[in-house]
């Protein structure tokens, strides 16, 4: 009886191990992919796609995204319309926390580039909260007027 139960902990142990290790590389970040990401209700068809993983000094890992399909309301007519942000530095554990559901692969808009570059110019900050707390917080902005919060094209 003694050895039955270790046969089947040590099977069921290998179990976990092995889905544990079957998720960790389910969800390894790499450039190129869609994900679904921690949106609120109205953002469920805004993705996020990886354009750059970078190694920092002072952040670690940065990852460059941009939010597609994102859900706003036209500023004139309050209709519903749809935008990209084109680039928003995270660190990788905001990414990894916030990523839900691989979407495929895409590549980032191609305004992607520039705006990479006038960041990396700037000497611009790294987002260090969810992906879905930062878009609330730039749409929140821009609704508010801010026209630096928000720079789509």
């Amino acid at each position: 009886m003694c050895r039955f139960l270790f046969f089947l902990t040590s099977a069921l142990l290998a179990c976990l191990a092995s889905a544990s290790a079957q998720d960790a590389d389910t969800f390894a970040i790499q450039i190129g992919q869609a994900w679904t990401f921690d949106a609120a209700e109205e953002q469920q068809s805004a993705r996020m796609i990886i354009g750059k993983i970078e190694e920092h000094e002072s952040f670690g890992s940065i990852v460059h995204v941009s939010l597609v399909n994102v859900s706003t309301k036209h500023p004139e007519t309050g209709d519903q319309t749809f935008l990209s942000i084109m680039h928003m530095p995270f660190t990788q554990e905001a990414v990894e926390y916030s990523a839900r559901k691989l979407d495929g692969d895409s590549d980032p808009p191609p305004q992607f580039t520039d705006a990479l570059a006038y960041w990396s110019r700037v000497k611009g900050g790294v987002w260090t909260i969810s992906v879905g707390t930062a878009l609330t917080e730039v749409l929140l902005a821009a609704e508010a007027g801010d026209p630096s919060a928000i720079n789509v094209r």
